[in-house]
């Protein structure tokens, strides 16, 4: 039978604590659990006054490994040691050769973030219990690097904190899911290192259109943006690029904010399309037809993107996708071309508000050539530069819902 442990039992409570403190402690095994009891032939300790303080033996057993006996007594000041390697020493002796087990069932069933979660807490928990300071300054300047990118993450998704109040129901979840920009507001040093990780190589995501507004309003900001991710529903899309039509079924303007997007100098713009749906923001867009409402707003956003890096994902048919895609690449490399014509002749790099304005004078110009050699044209028209219909009925085989949503159709 197992030695019945007394309530209070002190070595058990000091061996327990020494071996949280030895895994909070070392950064290599905290992943080590292990569990203490008292062996069947311990006998029980007891001191002057009669009092029992535990046992003589117990058994140290570690997950998925044999349990180990070994002796334990009180040395001065009521330090608890163990028998190990043919002394009494601390359990912190004995956890250093341990190696943390790997739990394999338990990698493939838990998600990827639930696991970066759940060692970021242990991190944390290292750290607190630690108490060393950390110096990131110190370390090469390739890991500061793989630091920053761990803690921005694959995305960020801003938070215009200045006008929180525009949101409305949406501040909350946009706040919940704010990068860890105070990182920045460390040092210079790291602001300058962190802020050319978070720019060059992190996406930025928006989903609303007051948060593009703010995001582009900043003109530094804006400058430093290279990967953009915009998930906007589709009247926010026509409030950003226009081409809504209005009563008479004329367009509208496109925003300022489609502006500041045509000065950025991007390696990468995806348009991220919201599913069709019976109930949407704006009445005219209710159980409209998808391909239609799709095709009217890349024909509003061609003036502003042509020439980005441009990417469409989304509830958007394929042959839209793969013929828009196409067009912008086609004005991409013409872009890119005249750049380097500029730098050959000494000139700047020039921006795509400058070739917008070469293409204008070479269209005024009579016998005006591209530098391909080909006559100045529209490279993309959907066909819907005239809206005939307020509302775009749906007259697809397969009706535009989520539900039965067909690309290929």
């Amino acid at each position: 039978m197992w030695p019945r442990i007394a309530d209070g039992d002190h070595i058990l409570g000091t061996l327990i604590k020494q071996i949280n403190e030895y895994r909070m402690q070392s950064l290599e095994n905290f992943l080590i659990d292990l569990w203490v009891r008292p062996t069947p032939a311990a006998r029980p300790v007891i001191n002057r006054r009669g009092t029992t303080l535990g046992f003589d033996e117990y058994i140290f057993e570690e997950f998925g490994t044999r349990g180990k006996c070994m002796a334990v007594r009180i040395c001065s000041k009521g330090v608890v040691k163990i028998w190990h390697n043919g002394c009494f020493s601390r359990v912190s002796s004995y956890m250093k050769h341990l190696q943390p087990p790997v739990a394999w069932d338990d990698c493939g069933s838990v998600p990827e973030n639930e696991l970066k979660l759940r060692r970021w807490e242990q991190q944390s928990r290292w750290w607190l219990a630690n108490g060393k300071k950390f110096r990131v300054l110190e370390l090469p300047s390739e890991i500061r690097e793989v630091i920053y990118g761990f803690a921005f993450g694959a995305k960020v998704e801003p938070y215009p904190t200045n006008r929180s109040r525009r949101l409305g129901q949406y501040t909350r979840p946009i706040l919940a899911r704010k990068p860890n920009s105070s990182l920045l507001r460390t040092c210079k040093l790291i602001y300058q290192e962190a802020s050319n990780i978070l720019f060059m190589y992190t996406p930025f995501y928006v989903e609303h259109f007051g948060v593009a507004n703010a995001l582009l309003s900043n003109v530094p900001q804006r400058c430093s943006i290279r990967q953009l991710e915009l998930a906007l529903t589709h009247d926010d899309f026509f409030r950003m690029f226009g081409g809504k039509p209005d009563e008479h079924g004329a367009r509208r303007e496109a925003s300022r904010t489609s502006t500041a997007l045509r000065r950025m100098k991007l390696n990468r713009l995806e348009l991220k399309f919201a599913p069709p749906s019976l109930v949407t923001a704006s009445d005219w867009l209710d159980g409209a037809c998808q391909k239609t409402v799709v095709d009217w707003i890349l024909d509003a956003a061609w003036p502003t993107i042509s020439g980005h890096p441009v990417q469409i994902c989304g509830y958007v048919k394929n042959v839209q996708k793969r013929a828009f895609e196409a067009a912008c690449l086609i004005e991409r490399k013409r872009f890119e071309l005249w750049q380097g014509q500029n730098l050959a002749v000494g000139g700047d790099v020039g921006e795509l508000k400058d070739y917008d304005e070469w293409l204008a004078e070479m269209a005024s110009e009579e016998g005006g050539v591209r530098l391909d050699g080909k006559d100045v044209e529209v490279i993309f028209d959907a066909g819907h530069t005239t809206v005939t219909e307020w509302t775009p009925v749906c007259l697809c085989k397969t009706p535009c819902l989520g539900g039965q949503w067909d690309p290929e159709e």
